[in-house]
């Protein structure tokens, strides 16, 4: 996850460590935060790995640039499956970050990928619904407040996918309109 989101932002411009985390810290936000020790030895292993390089010098700041075999890897990542785990969320995140870099058909296939995630939390959740509602080992007050959790669940699901379909329209606008 961080390597795409590395490889992403270098994609765009040359940067040091500092500015990554900054930048990273906004994306995944504010509960989740990415440790330098995390940071530092990505940015070590993608220098080792020849997919970044050094630059130049800010101070006594390291500037790192991606080189073309980065590119190369940020185009598999950005192509690789994502996997249902904690992580996805932040995953897909990192990627829509960097819808930018690759094709409207790729971008299209990432939504539905995406996509398919979504379905996959919303038949878990509508199975819960049901699991729960028929479980006569529950208490009523605790059946109500189960289903109260799922239910906000299913409701940042089904947000998700209505943010996702008015993507879904406006990437299918601008493709008509370069047509």
């Amino acid at each position: 996850m961080y390597e795409l989101f590395v490889l992403g932002e270098l994609m765009d411009r040359p940067m040091h460590g500092y500015k990554l985390h900054q930048i990273l810290s906004r994306i995944i936000g504010p509960t989740r935060q990415v440790s330098w020790g995390v940071l530092y030895p990505l940015i070590q292993r993608l220098e080792k790995d020849n997919f970044i390089e050094m630059s130049g010098k800010d101070g006594n700041k390291k500037i790192y640039r991606i080189t073309e075999a980065g590119k190369e890897q940020f185009l598999h990542l950005m192509d690789e499956n994502t996997i249902y785990n904690a992580d996805a969320k932040d995953v897909f995140d990192i990627k829509f970050a960097n819808l930018h870099h690759i094709s409207s058909r790729h971008q299209e296939q990432i939504f539905e990928e995406y996509r398919q995630y979504l379905c996959f939390l919303q038949e878990h959740y509508d199975y819960g619904l049901q699991m729960i509602s028929s479980n006569t080992a529950i208490s009523e007050s605790e059946r109500r407040s189960i289903l109260r959790t799922i239910n906000h669940r299913l409701h940042f699901v089904r947000s998700e996918i209505s943010w996702l379909e008015n993507q879904l329209m406006e990437l299918l606008s601008e493709q008509g309109g370069e047509e």
